[in-house]
């Protein structure tokens, strides 16, 4: 007689997301600070792309921290990984394996 085998699917819970918005606010602020020192000062081309660049890197520090991100388990290995708070579908950095969000779960990727 054959047995069969149920499939269950490896799932895990996804945390709560907490956006930063002090922290946030003062990456918006320094890179308003660096745009207004570019334009009232008159800095020579290495010193105008260094502060692009901060102000790059800061508007996308306020994004992140604006955003939230969410705390989860790999359903495949178990290790700790971010999502972003709306994001559908997340990979894996160890692993490199794709899972699904459904609800406040994310599931691993069944094939068929």
């Amino acid at each position: 007689m054959a047995e069969r085998l149920e499939n269950k699917v490896r799932s895990s819970e996804i945390g709560k997301a907490k956006p930063k918005i002090i922290l946030g606010s003062i990456c918006v602020l320094l890179s308003a600070t660096f745009v207004f020192i570019m334009l009232t000062e008159r800095t020579g081309g290495g010193g105008l792309l260094l502060q692009s660049f901060a102000v790059a890197v800061l508007l996308y520090f306020a994004y992140v921290n604006f955003s939230g991100y969410c705390r989860v388990k790999c359903p495949y290995c178990e290790k700790d990984i971010h999502i972003k708070r709306l994001a559908q579908n997340a990979k894996c950095e160890f692993c490199k394996s794709i899972s699904v969000r459904k609800g406040d779960i994310l599931e691993e990727v069944i094939k068929n």
